[in-house]
């Protein structure tokens, strides 16, 4: 259940990369970009540290498999408070790659 929950973590993170990149250069603006990937990281981590574990108890997954695969608990408020820091990084370099490469 780690794998998994490592593995749908990752993929989530790479997705929402990946709007951000697109949107910030569609519409040439970090501040979209960066605000996209933010809201994006909140929600991967409500959706990772809220959401699945409740529904996994829910489904009578034994809690000790669901505390070792979910093991950051606390995550959704370090996002909150630092996630925009990665975002707005994220999106100012693919303005930048953008405006180096033309």
């Amino acid at each position: 259940m780690l794998t998994l929950s490592l593995v749908t973590q990752a993929v989530h993170v790479l997705a929402s990369l990946i709007v951000c990149a697109r949107l910030t250069v569609r519409t040439a603006s970090i501040v979209r970009g960066g605000l996209w990937l933010y809201g994006l990281f909140i929600l991967g981590a409500v959706l990772f540290c809220v959401v699945l574990p409740v529904s996994l108890v829910a489904f009578n997954v034994d809690k000790d498999a669901i505390v070792h695969a979910f093991p950051e608990a606390t995550g959704v408020v370090a996002v909150a408070f630092l996630g925009w820091v990665p975002a707005f990084a994220f999106a100012g370099l693919v303005r930048r790659a953008v405006a180096y490469s033309a």
